[in-house]
């Protein structure tokens, strides 16, 4: 009798001891529930609080990127984004193909020379940061997105500015695309006060997400005309391109060289340009005239140059520039984003 007195007692023992370690797992995965979620929303209210949205000429921030088959993010990294001045010490454009399944890095030396849009002549790109903000608030996010874009020729859909750990966090997500539960906890402590962005929070996860099942190339960028080579490689069968319209770009105002940018942009991004020139008169308001409002390039065009005023060929008869007649859409590039080129 004793030993069956032993067996139920150890039975019963063993009931509770299973029980118990039953419920130890469980408010362990409960306590590690509730500390991924409330980093989360540490991370999410660090990242609303930084990412207020902006809208501009030259800025396609608000547009969706859901149904893109090309887009591109500016990345730019610092040390600290409380110096002052804020210098860049990393900037790389980053270009997301879905259709041929590339995401593409390339890197921008900061030390390289170009002619700031606006009135600030020549500097180095890790300035433009810093020159943005005697524009006012939003001022930095904009005109580093118009120098790359006036760099490149290609629209700059979206920005992230990132410093210390954090910018260390997302590259190696961005080389890597990790999807450990620890990096990701990792990555969100170190979001608040560490970047500013026009991204949403999904964006950021497709791109991230994306940096995973991607085949990954990186560049560096030496001459406007090797990336020109390999952005009209990348839209040769674009939407844009399969449409085939015939744009013509039209220079508004006495200043040098629009419509050679204009023809630039048009090409970059799988369009066919038809005619270079001036315009018979001066244009205060950029303009497109177009044969299909609904058309994928005359989105683009409008999107990249900030451009409303869109005109159907059929109401643009007072129009004195003959070209309107012979191309699907002509672009005319007046003095309202003249200090934008």
């Amino acid at each position: 009798m004793p030993t069956k007195k032993r067996t139920r007692s150890t039975k019963r023992r063993t009931k509770v001891t299973t029980r118990r370690a039953k419920t130890v797992s469980r408010s362990l995965h409960l306590v590690v529930a509730l500390i991924f979620c409330i980093i989360f929303l540490i991370g999410l209210l660090g990242y609303r609080t930084l990412t207020k949205r902006y809208t501009s000429a030259f800025s396609p921030a608000t547009c969706d990127l859901a149904d893109r088959e090309i887009y591109t993010l500016l990345y730019m990294s610092l040390p600290d984004i409380n110096a002052d001045p804020v210098l860049l010490d990393r900037v790389s454009l980053v270009t997301i193909d879905i259709r041929d399944q590339i995401i593409t890095f390339h890197e921008i030396p900061v030390t390289l020379e170009l002619d700031i849009p606006g009135k600030f002549g020549v500097e180095s790109v890790s300035k433009i940061w810093a020159l943005g903000s005697l524009m006012g608030e939003e001022g930095s996010a904009e005109l580093a997105q118009m120098s790359i874009q006036k760099l490149l020729g290609v629209t700059v859909d979206r920005y992230i500015l990132i410093s210390g750990t954090a910018a260390e966090k997302l590259e190696a997500w961005l080389a890597n695309g990790s999807s450990s539960l620890f990096l990701q906890l990792d990555l969100l402590q170190n979001l608040p006060g560490s970047f500013k962005t026009n991204t949403t929070l999904a964006e950021l996860s497709t791109i991230i997400s994306l940096a995973r099942e991607l085949e990954k190339k990186q560049y560096t960028f030496y001459d406007a005309s090797d990336f020109d080579e390999f952005l009209r490689e990348q839209t040769f069968n674009s939407a844009i391109a399969a449409e085939k319209k015939s744009v013509a770009i039209l220079n508004g105002t006495d200043i040098a060289g629009m419509a050679a940018f204009g023809g630039r942009v048009v090409e970059n991004i799988g369009g066919r340009s038809i005619a270079l020139g001036n315009t018979v008169e001066i244009y205060d308001e950029s303009t497109l005239v177009v044969d299909d409002p609904s058309s994928e390039t005359v989105a683009y065009l409008a999107r990249f140059f900030g451009i409303t005023n869109i005109i159907h060929k059929k109401d643009a008869l007072n129009l004195l520039e003959s070209v309107v007649d012979r191309a699907d859409i002509t672009l005319i590039l007046g003095f309202d984003i003249s200090g934008k080129l």
